[in-house]
């Protein structure tokens, strides 16, 4: 019976812990469901206490929680873009973090080397931003003409001067 409501109690839900996970990982939540295999519908619930999570997602929960934890222990700060960075293995935090069986010794090599990343000083990858139309064109030697029309920006569409 003891044991029965010990593994009861091992799948506490708080609500906080996926706040908690999400700040410190730096997590959207999108990645948050990838990670936990659910819809991000089922994110907002959990978050909004409508719903708890089921004991196989609150296992897998606790053990991204636990990560969060070493995490927080390694640096005060947020893993930021460092979570998209892929290392020698080739793969990311996030990568990891959505494998199907948790690496945890390989998630907290990881985190390790990003906290060393972080307190030198390097600096977080930037997003790469997609380039303009005018960018492509010069890049390939053409010229996009240019237009002054003035443009509805509740429609989108042009405002023909009459």
């Amino acid at each position: 019976m003891d044991e029965a409501k010990n593994r009861k109690s091992e799948f506490v839900y708080n609500v906080g812990e996926i706040s908690s996970i999400r700040s410190s990982l730096s997590l959207t939540v999108t990645e948050m469901a990838k990670i936990l295999r659910v819809e991000r519908q089922t994110i907002y619930a959990w978050i909004g206490g409508s719903f708890e999570p089921h004991p196989s997602n609150q296992s897998r929960l606790n053990k991204i929680h636990s990560i969060a934890k070493y995490w927080d222990t390694l640096s005060s700060l947020p893993v930021g873009n460092f979570v998209r960075q892929s290392y020698n293995n080739g793969k990311s935090l996030f990568d990891l973090l959505s494998d199907d069986v948790l690496d945890e010794k390989e998630i907290h090599n990881h985190l390790q080397l990003l906290s060393e990343d972080i307190s030198q000083g390097k600096s977080s990858p930037k997003k790469q931003s997609k380039p303009s139309v005018r960018e492509l064109a010069a890049r390939h030697s053409s010229k996009v003409s240019e237009n002054n029309d003035t443009i509805d920006w509740l429609t989108g569409k042009r405002i023909g001067l009459e």
